[in-house]
């Protein structure tokens, strides 16, 4: 089991340089293929009608129309400067996609070994939808980046486990990376606030793969989960984390907060995550 495909899906133009530079760095280390995607909404299809007789308005779905192929010939071109000043990369395709974000990451990315996205800019917009195409819609494990993958990203990565069973198919899936790694650690917390009864069976799995796992230093001290999982990532200086998304459905999430909607939105270290 190795990375031999990864969908990178754009947007907007961006996140665009930062994104192609991660994929660049992890398609070098696993020898894949980069299928970078520029997702164009279809302006036809938008709800656009006058106020006053309820009908499309042609002239501003002609407008749109043009302001998106605009962006689509922007991106092009910004996408044939970055292959010019790499053209030692690995194999990189370009293509151009007319629908919802998410329905073309679905599409797209159930053929695909990893999809890497980028968490929202300033004023960016905002990666949920892809991201649920990617691990929802495609079932994939899902990449989640700042920009740029800084060259140190497996020095240390962190399983973060509950014995769920979107945390075991995020560990099954981020194999190929977990092997890669130079320290690979787990960070568990049992139902008590102690660590969890199954780190042994963990540990024992990942070393069935060559990946030898050591059970990370946590001190929750009563805080919950999410927040002592943050304080162990800065601790131990964790360079990537392995979880489950949503493991406790996306309506709590929203509802109460939650580690992956902090993973997906915030600033941080890299995350490799599945449904």
């Amino acid at each position: 089991m190795t990375i031999r495909k990864i969908e990178t899906p754009l947007f907007s133009n961006g996140a665009f340089d930062g994104l192609l530079d991660a994929a660049r760095t992890v398609a070098n280390r696993f020898d894949a293929q980069v299928d970078v995607c520029f997702i164009r909404p279809i302006a036809a299809n938008a709800a656009l009608y006058d106020a006053g007789f309820g009908f499309a308005n042609p002239n501003l779905i002609e407008q749109i129309e043009e302001e998106e192929q605009a962006a689509t010939d922007l991106a092009h071109k910004r996408f044939n400067a970055w292959t010019a000043r790499h053209p030692l990369s690995p194999k990189v395709r370009w293509k151009v996609e007319d629908g919802s974000v998410g329905a073309v990451v679905a599409e797209r990315g159930c053929l695909a070994d990893l999809v890497l996205l980028q968490r929202p800019l300033d004023k960016g917009p905002s990666i949920d939808e892809a991201f649920e195409g990617a691990v929802f819609g495609a079932g994939r494990l899902a990449m989640v980046i700042d920009g740029e993958l800084p060259d140190r990203y497996l020095d240390h990565v962190l399983i973060a486990w509950n014995h769920s069973t979107e945390a075991a198919r995020a560990v099954a899936l981020a194999m190929p990376f977990l092997q890669e790694a130079k320290q690979v650690s787990i960070f568990s917390i049992g139902e008590d606030g102690g660590p969890a009864a199954d780190f042994e069976d963990l540990h024992d799995y990942l070393a069935l793969h060559g990946v030898h796992a050591k059970r990370a230093a946590f001190a929750p001290n009563g805080s919950p989960v999410g927040e002592a999982l943050l304080d162990t990532i800065e601790e131990c200086k964790v360079t990537m984390v392995v979880m489950g998304a949503y493991t406790h459905g996306r309506v709590r999430q929203m509802l109460f907060g939650g580690i992956t909607q902090r993973m997906l939105t915030k600033p941080g270290i890299p995350a490799l995550m599945a449904h």
